[in-house]
């Protein structure tokens, strides 16, 4: 099955986004973390990256 991980698709808009002196994505609060998993979830590039596969046995 594929689909889009929408925590991977955030962590991709973080990695796109944030500057060298941003903390790490893990210590951004909810709000944040829902900001860029909505903007990841609409970027087409972002979607791309985000698209995992798992395969149930």
């Amino acid at each position: 099955m594929t689909g889009i991980d929408p925590i991977l698709a955030a962590q991709v808009a973080w990695r796109m986004l944030a500057t060298p002196t941003d903390g790490p994505f893990d210590a951004l609060g909810v709000d944040e973390k829902a900001a860029l998993m909505e903007l990841g979830l609409d970027d087409p590039a972002i979607r791309e990256a985000a698209t995992v596969t798992v395969e149930i046995a």
